[in-house]
Parts: structure tokens; sequence; C-alpha cells
């Protein structure tokens, strides 16, 4: 199930699907990777001091709005191509921050990641990605040689 976020008059559908699991971030060696990775690292311990301290938080929410944007506002078949790069889940993040100074979730970086890992967990992302992981974990154990 999807949810509605409103800015700038405008209606946004955030949803952690199948499009999301495909979406694509740069890193910082110019490679690209899963935009999950971060978020599966910090799903249980978010909040710590240690942890946002250490974490570039602005760039995990912006890159968590982006795949939770892609299945109705990218180029899918059900997108309506509003959202099309991380530069623009950057500007619509930025926009949504502005418009909502005094809410704890759309009011920072930090209240729109929690508010994703939230969307996240209500549409079963990360127990279908732990589902796959423990699919790798298998193979893994399979090709192993044993002692």
């Amino acid at each position: 199930m999807y949810r509605t976020l409103e800015c700038g008059g405008k209606e946004y559908r955030l949803e952690y699907s199948i499009e999301a699991y495909l979406a694509k971030v740069p890193t910082a060696d110019g490679k690209y990777s899963s935009f999950v990775t971060p978020l599966l690292k910090i799903q249980d311990r978010l909040g710590t001091e240690e942890l946002e301290a250490a974490m570039d938080i602005p760039s995990i929410a912006v890159s968590a709005l982006y795949a939770g944007l892609l299945r109705w506002h990218g180029r899918g078949r059900n997108g309506d191509m509003t959202i099309l790069s991380l530069e623009d889940a950057g500007e619509l993040a930025i926009s949504i921050i502005d418009e909502h100074p005094d809410d704890d979730e759309l009011g920072s970086f930090a209240g729109l990641m929690t508010m994703c890992l939230a969307q996240m967990e209500e549409d079963g992302f990360f127990k279908r990605l732990a589902a796959s992981e423990k699919m790798q974990d298998h193979k893994k154990k399979a090709k192993s040689p044993k002692a």
C-alpha cells in the first residue's frame, strides 16, 4: 500500500515495490549499488546518536525517497515521469522539508528517512529482501567445501 505525500499542491505516492528493488544509485567510487544496502544496515539501530553522527542522513533519505517514488512517478508503465533522477528526488525532499518545517516526520532529512523506513516496513520491503538474502546464504553454503 502506498503513502501519499503532498508538496507544492501535487500529491506523490510513496511505495516500495519492485521498482525500488531495481533502483541503483552511484557510489563514491563511480560504480552503482542498490540504495537498500545502507538501509538494511541501520534498520534495527535507527535513532542512536552514534549512528546518526556516522551516517550521511540526507543522502540516504533522498535515495530512499527516490526509490519509493519510482513506481508512481518514475519511467515505468505506472509512472508519470515527474521523478526521473536522484536530483529530482533531492529537489522534492528540499521542497517537502521547506513546506513542513514543524513536522517531525516531513520537516527534516532524518524524519524523511524514518518515514521511508516505516513505509518500507509497511510495504513488506525488508521482509521480501531478507528472503532473497536467505537464498543467497543457502547458495553460498551449498558451494562451500565441506570439512
